[in-house]
């Protein structure tokens, strides 16, 4: 079924050494879009160099993308491991001079750092201390975010790119409501119900309720908490994932899509907000059968 939305458009800026992240950044904003485009109508466009410039000879390289993909972006994602680019002969390195264009025009820009172990006969050694340069100056323009691989990059972009989507005053213009098509409806109007826009972690704990018997158990164990819905174990020991899942609680029960059973609050279960929620999404629930 077609249906009318706004384009957000985000590059995806990095040099050559992080394919695998520039793979998911795309990966991440296509599943948005399967989630939430439709219900929200809004539609996220990854746009990345190589499938958005073409050949030509009529100029500087970065130039040319600059006016001709980068100034069309509402959102920028910057990726670094172990490499900040070639200079251009305005800027450090094309990602570079593509973030401090970004940046000038008053959008947002999200970079993000990987900690991944690296061999250092690898890598240049020159070249890696112009990307410390950066990082410490991307450090004093705002808040970045480190990951250690491919997959807690694939998290954590999931995560902050929800929270820019629903928090970012730059991105609001993005969010208004659309023109009604001009068709002769003489039913009465009926209102449009806001779908909150959920954290990956709690759209995950929602879900696998839902898929179960619609309780999440919450427990606090040594070193952390256990998070368990429908049968599984969600989350990890770590600090900053029972952060998230923490996070993603708070959002569920403030949503009212979930309800805490008892003054322990260690059982929570979906309530019908949360059954119509997932419903509203087009994400089929089938409970699992008593054995």
């Amino acid at each position: 079924m077609a249906y009318q939305a706004n384009v957000i458009q985000i590059m995806i800026a990095s040099p050559g050494d992080v394919s695998a992240e520039r793979n998911a950044a795309t990966e991440v904003i296509y599943l948005w879009n399967a989630i939430y485009a439709q219900a929200t109508n809004r539609v996220l466009l990854p746009v990345r160099w190589e499938t958005h410039s073409t050949s030509d000879l009529g100029g500087r390289a970065q130039a040319q993308i600059n006016d001709r993909v980068l100034k069309f972006c509402d959102l920028l994602v910057g990726i670094f491991w172990t490499r900040l680019g070639t200079p251009t002969g305005e800027a450090e390195s094309g990602t570079v001079e593509e973030i401090k264009e970004h940046l000038k025009a008053g959008k947002p820009a999200m970079v993000f750092f990987s900690r991944q172990p690296v061999v250092q006969d690898s890598i240049d050694h020159d070249e890696y201390e112009r990307l410390r340069n950066f990082k410490k100056w991307c450090r004093e323009q705002g808040i970045t975010w480190d990951y250690e691989d491919p997959l807690d990059f694939r998290d954590k972009f999931s995560h902050q790119l929800q929270i820019q989507l629903t928090s970012n005053s730059k991105l609001a213009h993005k969010a208004g409501s659309l023109p009604a098509p001009l068709l002769l409806d003489l039913a009465p109007a009926k209102p449009t119900p806001t779908i909150p826009e959920l954290s990956s972690e709690a759209l995950q704990v929602l879900t696998a309720a839902a898929q179960g018997h619609g309780q999440i158990l919450v427990v606090s164990a040594i070193g952390g908490k256990i998070f368990q819905a429908g049968g599984k174990q969600l989350g990890g020991s770590d600090h900053r994932t029972t952060a998230a899942y923490d996070f993603a609680m708070d959002e569920l029960e403030g949503h009212k899509l979930v309800k805490a059973q008892g003054v322990k609050r260690q059982v929570f279960q979906v309530t019908k907000q949360g059954y119509d929620y997932l419903d509203a999404l087009n994400l089929y629930v089938r409970p699992i059968a008593n054995s």
